[in-house]
């Protein structure tokens, strides 16, 4: 009967070392294949569907109430089909969102399919009130360009009349 050849009692300590790296790097892969895998199904989640055609674009929940008075400029400077949201802040500050509508935006078709929306977010002081209001709403006008504003214009005396 052959003898059994007799293993060094280094070379088993040497093998379990590796067979333990091995686990760990095993155990390390799976913790991101999973991470991996978590972010392709909530990637993948169903998403709500917005109508092309909507007659005013969504405004940011608030529960802070917006002055006639800002809600007057923004209709004069542009029109009632702009949203308008206000946030207070507990530092004499306000957050003034303005929602452009997608049939006046001039931000690109990648950007409407990824956040399906074109906010414009102004933080300001207090002491700014209307006057800041208007002079962010003048500058969101003027960003839009002329040919926009002239379609913002038409539109608006169109709904007046």
């Amino acid at each position: 009967m052959p003898r059994k050849k007799k293993e060094n009692v280094g070379d088993s300590i040497a093998n379990q070392q590796d067979v333990v790296f091995a686990v760990n790097q095993l155990a390390d892969a799976l913790k991101a294949l999973e991470a991996r895998l978590v972010a392709l199904e909530e990637k993948a989640a169903p998403q709500e569907v917005k109508p092309e055609a909507e007659a005013k674009p969504e405004v940011k929940e608030s529960s802070d109430p917006i002055p006639h008075e800002w809600r007057q400029v923004v209709s004069d400077v542009l029109n009632d089909k702009f949203g308008v949201a206000v946030k207070y802040r507990g530092d004499a500050q306000f957050e003034l969102t303005i929602d452009v509508p997608q049939e006046y935006s001039n931000a690109s078709k990648g950007t409407w399919d990824t956040l399906h929306q074109d906010r414009r977010i102004m933080v300001m002081g207090n002491h700014m009130g209307a006057q800041g209001v208007r002079d962010y709403t003048e500058k969101v006008a003027k960003n839009l360009g002329p040919d926009l504003m002239k379609k913002v214009h038409d539109d608006k005396l169109q709904h007046a009349a």
